[in-house]
């Protein structure tokens, strides 16, 4: 299970990190509302046999999550995803790197 190119990967979040580290990637990077559950579950299951597919995961999720209109775990990877990827990093870069263009006071030219 891997997730993004960089040192850090889903599969060592869902099978190494502490349940509350768990919820609070789910709670910042998912808006996740069940983050708390979720995490509970991650981890206790992993106790067993650790994590190595995303259907495992998914699995899990939906096993404490109930079905509505998208799959449960599609939170669970997108802060999975944003965590992996480094995202919120890349975007401080990227809006970092435009800021000697941008002119003081906001005004259109």
């Amino acid at each position: 299970m891997r997730l993004g190119e960089g040192t850090l990967t889903a599969e060592q979040i869902v099978n190494r990190w502490p349940a509350e580290q768990i919820a609070m990637l789910l709670t910042e990077f998912g808006e996740e509302p069940e983050a708390d559950r979720i995490a509970r579950a991650i981890t206790e299951k992993r106790k067993a046999k650790p994590f190595a597919t995303t259907l495992e995961l998914a699995a899990c999720v939906e096993s404490v999550v109930p079905r509505t209109g998208h799959h449960p775990a599609t939170r669970t990877f997108q802060a999975l995803r944003i965590a992996v990827n480094q995202e919120l990093e890349s975007l401080t870069r990227g809006l970092e790197s435009v800021l000697p263009y941008v002119k003081t006071g906001g005004g259109s030219a």
